[in-house]
């Protein structure tokens, strides 16, 4: 059921935590609970899939389709304190598709493109539930990646006042994520998973 709207807007649903805290898990399972219900969901999840090489990299779920297409083009994982020079960092995918470099990672850019056509139908369609997983530093520090689409999905709270809106963010950037979207105190519900691990103590 959709969460009753502040001041004729949908409110969002922050799903924070540190890594491996369990965010993915708790947002996936909110989808399934609500795909049972009957209820209209989308938006994306990123998950671990393991390629047939056997390498475990970032697949992305887009949620309308139920389908996980490539993510993650590098092998790259977090390390503490890392600059990035101990990880492989390609300019390019094998493919030569166009990627996006964040941090120690490197994404392909027709996932975000994907993505973003994902959250934009949703945003317009004013379905039930809309996930977005995750925003972090693109967005808020470079506003690239999904950037814009969240934007455009937050403000379609106003169209669509029982449409439900959760979205992963790390627990360093939730301020960051509500000042640079303009969200007050009345427009958030945490959902501040801590330093939990996730039942599959994967990363998330």
């Amino acid at each position: 059921q959709a969460l009753t709207a502040r001041r004729g807007m949908a409110r969002v649903e922050l799903a924070t935590g540190k890594v491996q805290s369990g965010k993915t898990s708790l947002v996936a399972a909110r989808v399934e609970q609500a795909r049972a219900r009957g209820l209209r969901v989308a938006g994306v999840l990123a998950v671990d899939r393991e390629d047939e090489d056997g390498v475990v990299r970032r697949g992305l779920t887009l949620v309308s389709e139920n389908t996980t297409i490539p993510f993650q083009a590098n092998q790259g994982r977090p390390c503490p304190d890392c600059t990035g020079a101990c990880q492989d960092v390609p300019a390019s995918s094998p493919t030569g598709d166009p990627v996006v470099s964040v941090g120690n990672f490197v994404f392909f850019k027709s996932a975000f493109d994907r993505a973003e056509a994902e959250i934009r139908g949703a945003a317009q369609a004013g379905v039930d539930l809309v996930v977005v997983d995750e925003v972090g530093p693109l967005e808020l520090k470079r506003q690239e990646g999904l950037y814009h689409v969240v934007g455009e999905l937050l403000e379609a709270r106003s169209q669509f006042p029982k449409m439900s809106v959760v979205i992963v963010v790390r627990s360093q950037l939730r301020d960051k994520f509500t000042e640079t979207y303009n969200l007050t105190a009345d427009d958030v519900i945490d959902l501040d998973l801590g330093d939990a691990c996730g039942a599959e103590g994967v990363l998330r």
